[in-house]
């Protein structure tokens, strides 16, 4: 027999899921999973810190159609942001993967926070 439920309790039955549940569904492929809008889009920046993917991680960071921001958090009641976990698992690959955009030379430091705001903040779709 159902359980009648009343406005505003929760539903003992719902599972809550996290962050992993997604991690885990998706595993570890190295390809993006663009199967809903552009925003949750950046997910796959998480799952491919959380699963070491540098392959993934990669090809991510530089696709500008699909991903809007790469400091994107998992959802609003979350602070879990792919930056603050490479940051917190010391990943020195990423970062590296992350601050070494193509066809930047070592001789234009002048220039480079100009182009690391371009690359990172100008030149990528913007969510609707």
């Amino acid at each position: 027999m159902p359980v009648v439920f009343k406005k505003g309790k929760w539903n003992p039955e719902t599972e809550v899921l996290e962050s992993r549940h997604e991690i885990e569904r998706c595993g570890t492929s190295n390809e993006p999973i663009y199967n809903c809008c552009v925003r949750c889009n950046t997910r796959n920046l998480i799952r491919a810190v959380e699963t070491k993917n540098y392959g993934l991680f990669k090809s991510l960071v530089y696709d500008l159609k699909n991903i809007p921001t790469l400091f994107q958090p998992w959802s609003d009641d979350t602070n879990v942001v792919p930056f603050s976990l490479i940051l917190e698992k010391g990943d020195t690959k990423m970062m590296e993967i992350m601050l070494d955009i193509k066809g930047l030379m070592k001789s234009e430091l002048n220039s480079k926070d100009d182009q690391l705001r371009e690359f990172y903040l100008t030149n990528r779709v913007k969510p609707k």
